[in-house]
């Protein structure tokens, strides 16, 4: 085992982009490489920013919580999060990434070859992100990430609905959903993946990428309204309006794209912000010569 402190580990760090390394080598392979431990108030500022908790080794419930399902993985991972939402999530995946640590993903903890934790990383644990919503009328439910085969099994059967899931009761359904989902009821309904309608991503650099629609951060929407009697007034009144909106526009986080009364590529974008590239894409693979552009309109990248 190589033991190598944070100082040294960031000055050897300079030259694994350059020639081979012996420690680079052992890094790429997983073996023999000793992350640098983290950061003490970089912990303490975590877990004072964290719903749910974060335990370290020094916790009364670390042994317990850093077990696996495969107990031939003995990792000791150097502190636990476990989230209580998607926020959590992405405090986790940047504090990783600051303190250039290793992460894993732990939601039922079922990886056959001990995925689902680490040595000296982060681990973060989706366990206590269990709930699940069941629309009886619509015969679909909306599960958490940590949730287990068995708590989606308890909250459909009450409603007389199942879904392909997994034969033992505590497999993750997140991973199984990831690898496709082989269960007792695929032969009719298909694996767990083709029963999956949507869901919401955390990506690596900790956005939480749902839909399009940018507008998540509190504030307040201002609706600018001309009106006019005769056909006169109409060109003072739209002046007006165009002149309160430029002034206020300082002031503005955004747009709603529902709301505009006029449309341009310049207002389109900003209404999409950084979604916009990659709406674009989009609109290049499934409509090349933008046929339908009678809208708030979205040109093919």
């Amino acid at each position: 085992m190589v033991s190598i402190t944070r100082r040294r580990f960031i000055a050897y760090s300079a030259g694994f982009a350059g020639l081979p390394h012996p420690l680079r080598a052992l890094a790429d392979r997983g073996e023999g490489f000793e992350p640098p431990a983290p950061d003490a108030a970089a912990v303490r500022k975590l877990a004072s920013r964290t719903a749910g908790r974060v335990i370290t080794p020094d916790s009364p419930d670390y042994e317990l919580s850093r077990l696996v399902f495969n107990r031939a993985f003995d990792k000791h991972p150097a502190l636990i999060v476990r989230c209580a939402n998607a926020d959590d999530i992405a405090r986790a995946l940047v504090f990783a990434q600051d303190q250039d640590l290793p992460a894993a993903v732990r939601g039922g903890g079922h990886s056959r070859a001990g995925l689902s934790t680490c040595d000296g990383g982060v681990l973060i644990d989706l366990s206590a992100m269990n709930r699940v919503d069941v629309d009886a009328g619509g015969r679909n439910a909306r599960a958490q990430g940590g949730a287990l085969t068995i708590h989606v099994d308890t909250a459909t059967q009450r409603f007389g609905l199942a879904t392909t899931l997994a034969g033992c009761p505590t497999v993750g359904i997140a991973g199984l959903t990831l690898g496709g989902g082989m269960g007792l009821l695929m032969a009719k309904y298909g694996a767990a993946c083709d029963n999956l309608i949507s869901a919401q991503l955390v990506t690596a650099d900790a956005r939480l990428t749902d839909t399009a629609f940018p507008l998540r951060q509190r504030g307040f929407e201002l609706d600018i309204m001309g009106a006019w009697a005769a056909a006169t007034d109409r060109a003072r009144a739209v002046r007006w309006v165009e002149t309160l909106r430029d002034n206020l526009k300082p002031l503005a986080r955004g747009l709603y794209v529902n709301q505009l009364g006029e449309t341009s590529e310049d207002l389109v974008r900003t209404a999409y912000g950084a979604n916009y590239a990659r709406l674009a894409a989009i609109k290049k693979k499934y409509d090349p010569h933008n046929i339908l552009r009678s809208n708030q309109n979205i040109v093919p990248a």
